[in-house]
């Protein structure tokens, strides 16, 4: 699936899109972090932090403590920043939707806030907080995936991140991967066991990931269903009608 059409391949950017079904200078989403609700005002703000020498190299917490003082906000893009622009997502067609971590919609800033303070502390930290983070995520899976609903969406990062920390042309970073991927497999397994066989059942990656040291994302994306449809995907902004087309047919049963 190409995702070339995205001038960055930035995670939110794309899964904003994808619940959406709009193009990144519809919804806005185009930083992991907001630090104002004011479009205008966040911009210049990433544009200092990420521009200017000075600020850019300052500690992260410092920063943070600094943006507070000056009453910047902190937070990860969420689903109110989106109905502002006026825009209805994939979860407001269903009727009994979970959404779980979705990143621009409703991923806890905490867990931004984790990663950070443990990749400050160091890379091995960090990969022990990934796990972490991936084994409360897969929890909150399979403690809702048995309720009432229509509509189930989770994201996992854990592929992703293993890509940027761990060369794959290493030994080490070999068996890292292989873990990583013996165990989204094995996941894949039991939440297929867990539904119904009638389910419409999606993976879906939003970008590629090169095997370079520094795990370069690639506009190639992957995705794979489990039932026989008449559609293809040939961009993330073809999911939500294809999704709010299920949903409504759903609703006319």
């Amino acid at each position: 699936m190409d995702v070339s059409d995205f001038d960055t391949l930035l995670t939110p950017t794309i899964w904003a899109s994808f619940i959406t079904g709009e193009p990144p200078e519809k919804h806005g989403v185009g930083f992991w972090w907001r630090a104002s609700d004011n479009d205008f005002i966040d911009s210049i703000v990433h544009w200092v932090k990420y521009n200017v020498p000075l600020i850019k190299d300052f500690n992260p917490k410092l920063l943070e403590k600094l943006g507070n003082i000056a009453g910047l906000k902190d937070r990860t893009p969420n689903k109110k920043d989106l109905n502002d622009r006026g825009l209805s997502t994939i979860f407001d067609q269903a009727s009994n939707p979970i959404a779980l971590f979705i990143p621009s919609y409703n991923e806890p800033t905490e867990i931004r806030r984790r990663y950070r303070e443990a990749l400050n502390e160091s890379v091995s930290a960090y990969e022990r907080e990934l796990w972490r983070v991936h084994r409360e995520r897969v929890r909150a899976i399979f403690e809702n995936i048995n309720s009432e609903w229509d509509l189930f969406m989770v994201w996992l990062d854990i592929a992703d991140q293993i890509g940027h920390i761990h060369d794959y042309e290493s030994f080490k970073g070999r068996i890292k991967f292989m873990k990583t991927y013996f165990s989204l497999n094995n996941l894949v397994g039991q939440i297929k066991k867990a539904l119904d066989e009638e389910v419409i059942f999606m993976i879906v990656s939003d970008h590629g990931t090169d095997l370079s040291p520094e795990g370069h994302h690639l506009d190639e994306a992957f995705f794979s269903i489990n039932q026989e449809v008449a559609w293809e995907p040939n961009t993330i902004l073809d999911y939500s009608p294809f999704v709010k087309g299920l949903l409504k047919e759903l609703k006319e049963r």
